[in-house]
């Protein structure tokens, strides 16, 4: 069934439906698993404020960070230019390669 669906295209579809329910972003922190969430340190769970995101700051610089350093970043530095930045710097890697 995950080959069908990605074979379509359609992988990122659950996103667009939380997207539209807003119960996630298009731009945001990553999504941690429960033992990731469990690990994050009292700072870390700073970032469990904010919603998900399809794309997030990682995805932009993830040679330099860790998903948990980039939402880190993402949480302490959030403004709307950020995410504008963060889209532009998405649509550019995505029709580069």
């Amino acid at each position: 069934m995950g080959r069908f669906i990605k074979a379509l295209g359609m992988e990122n579809l659950p996103n667009a439906w939380n997207i539209l329910w807003d119960n996630m972003s298009v731009v945001g922190v990553n999504a941690p698993t429960l033992p990731e969430f469990l690990e994050y340190s009292h700072k870390n769970r700073n970032v469990m404020s904010m919603k998900p995101g399809m794309i997030g700051l990682w995805q932009v610089q993830r040679k330099h960070f860790t998903k948990e350093q980039s939402d880190e970043n993402y949480v302490d530095n959030w403004s709307l230019f950020m995410d504008l930045g963060i889209i532009v710097k998405s649509l550019k890697l995505f029709f580069t390669k």
